[in-house]
């Protein structure tokens, strides 16, 4: 499946309110519409499920096949799932066995950590690079790191499961 990767320079709320028209350009070239973004920086007053059915339903009033157009709101961000595997993610971000305690500390001192689960993963992950041992820097070959070790299987992110579930759809109905 080939693709193109199409940003919104105003980000979420751009994304929001003018996907179908920012697609518009690509209803004769492109077979497929995807549409991202991350729900809590959208602006809107409406669910995430709601916010996905609104740029669908705009897409298809554009020209898109209902079949062929989808919106994936993610909630609260998709760095949530690297936080389900900590071994990995504490290896990643320089702190050894003996510093486990200590980044969980920090993550329940900055109110990012409860039952266990992370709350804001991004600010989670900018809060444990500030505090790491090792003093890692923040950058893209961290983030591959994380991203090679850290397993899909199991995955219970709504969105990352419906982002899954799309791209199987486009490919058996659209991408022939």
């Amino acid at each position: 499946m080939s693709y193109e990767i199409v940003v919104a320079s105003r980000h979420d709320p751009e994304v929001y309110k003018e996907a179908h028209e920012l697609l518009r350009p690509y209803l004769n070239r492109a077979k497929c519409a995807l549409v991202m973004l991350d729900y809590d920086g959208c602006g809107a007053s409406v669910s995430c499920a709601q916010v996905e059915q609104d740029i669908e339903t705009n897409l298809q009033r554009n020209g898109w096949s209902a079949d062929c157009c989808a919106a994936v709101a993610i909630e609260p961000e998709l760095e949530a799932w690297v936080w389900r595997d900590s071994v990995h993610i504490r290896r990643a971000l320089g702190y050894g066995l003996e510093h486990s305690e200590k980044l969980t500390a920090i993550l329940h001192r900055h109110g990012l950590q409860t039952n266990g689960k992370v709350s804001r993963p991004k600010e989670a992950l900018i809060e444990a690079l500030k505090e790491s041992p090792s003093k890692k820097p923040k950058s893209s070959n961290l983030f591959a790191a994380i991203a090679q070790k850290v397993s899909l299987q199991g995955c219970q992110d709504r969105a990352f499961n419906k982002l899954c579930q799309v791209l199987q759809r486009f490919q058996q109905q659209c991408c022939r």
